[in-house]
């Protein structure tokens, strides 16, 4: 083995070693880097979890007799709180709908026998309305009768005007209380 081969040889065993140590090493920094930031993540959370559990009662790391608990015997009692919080709230929230459709099914009831009320008031205004304007037109001088009048009580829903001289005009589509045939009327 000449000298030159022996030099490349090493050379080449050197290189060798050298890319492994490399390689080792930027593994080891990687792992440590990871460790790390796995760790910052971890006391994040473990932060994180500490005030919620302030929040909802359970006390940091103290049993019964005073003694510190364990991490994992400290956070199944704080989760056990959290998820019984969850579930009265869940509960609320759905007494609170429950409560929102019984009322909203009440409106709707409402709302449908209304509906008829609004449809004879709105037949009692149009009524009065025609029978103002036939009081109208049948006007002398400019000067408005009785039946203008009872036209307007009816569209008002008040009783019927005394003085007025058609029959019909003082029928059933006033309102409720009519007056007696002797009684003034508005």
């Amino acid at each position: 083995m000449n000298p030159l081969e022996w030099l490349v040889g090493w050379k080449l065993k050197i290189m060798c070693a050298a890319l492994m140590a490399g390689t080792l090493a930027l593994g080891v920094g990687t792992l440590w880097l990871t460790y790390k930031a796995t760790e910052k993540d971890r006391d994040q959370i473990i932060t994180s979890f500490e005030t919620a559990c302030g929040y909802v009662g359970v006390p940091y790391r103290l049993d019964a007799s005073g003694k510190p608990l364990r991490r994992k015997d400290w956070g199944l009692a704080c989760l056990a709180k959290i998820l019984k919080n969850a579930t009265e709230a869940a509960g609320a929230s759905a007494a609170g709908l429950n409560t929102y459709v019984a009322h909203d099914a009440e409106q709707t009831a409402k709302a449908a026998t209304d509906r008829p009320a609004a449809r004879r008031s709105a037949q009692r205004i149009q009524s009065g309305q025609q029978q103002m304007e036939q009081a109208i037109d049948h006007s002398q001088d400019g000067h408005l009768g009785p039946d203008y009048f009872d036209g307007l009580n009816r569209a008002l829903g008040l009783r019927p005007y005394v003085g007025a001289s058609s029959p019909g005009s003082s029928g059933s589509d006033h309102a409720e209380g009519q007056a007696d045939a002797g009684s003034a009327g508005l």
